[in-house]
């Protein structure tokens, strides 16, 4: 996200531009092909709220407990005295972040997943709902965000980063592919409801 300064209260806020919501737009692809290819639609008819709503939320939430513990204890065990560069000045963050987690579930599940398994489901082993084809993916799509949020301060911290993200991301294209999009959605709305708005609401007032 491009960075703008905002002199008034000495933070660097960052933008959901266009080019995001333009991002974001395209999801209506991955829309159209998930039901094709064996994905509930985007209400997930006949799905549970706690399958698509609470349940998800709560695994966010334990995954954001578990990253804000192991910041505190193991990587910057100092108070804070500023927003971190994953933080933004409440109440924009919520909107930041909200945005930003339906731009990152497009980019990372609702667009290539889909896209994939009408492709090389579809052309390539004729079944466009193969499960073979989606655990195949979904493997693949769960290594690529960890692999580009490594925390590298320690070996085990980079072990430890590598493996929780990954196993947050399964989590989520599995909750995709059984309750739809927004029980995936709301994983990581979760998530970032811990790591990146209460924790830093706790950080901007308290510093």
């Amino acid at each position: 996200m491009a960075g703008i300064y905002m002199q008034e209260r000495g933070v660097a806020v960052r933008v959901f531009g266009i080019d995001k919501i333009a991002l974001v737009a395209l999801g209506l692809v991955g829309v159209n092909l998930a039901t094709k290819t064996g994905f509930p639609d985007l209400l997930a008819q006949g799905i549970s709220h706690k399958q698509q709503y609470w349940n998800p939320s709560l695994i966010g939430i334990l995954f954001g407990v578990v990253d804000v513990a192991v910041f505190k204890l193991i990587i910057h065990p100092e108070p804070l005295n500023s927003l971190t560069p994953f933080m933004q000045p409440f109440p924009y963050s919520v909107l930041l972040y909200t945005a930003g987690a339906v731009e990152t579930e497009v980019i990372h599940r609702l667009l290539p997943i889909p896209i994939l398994m009408w492709s090389i489901g579809g052309l390539i082993v004729k079944d466009s709902t193969s499960q073979k084809v989606f655990w195949v993916l979904a493997i693949v799509s769960s290594i690529i965000e960890p692999y580009y949020q490594l925390i590298t301060n320690s070996i085990g911290l980079l072990i430890f980063s590598f493996i929780n993200g990954f196993i947050f991301n399964f989590i989520q294209v599995v909750y995709f592919r059984w309750y739809g999009f927004l029980a995936s959605l709301f994983v990581r709305l979760g998530h970032y409801l811990i790591w990146h708005i209460l924790f830093g609401v706790i950080t901007e007032y308290a510093s």
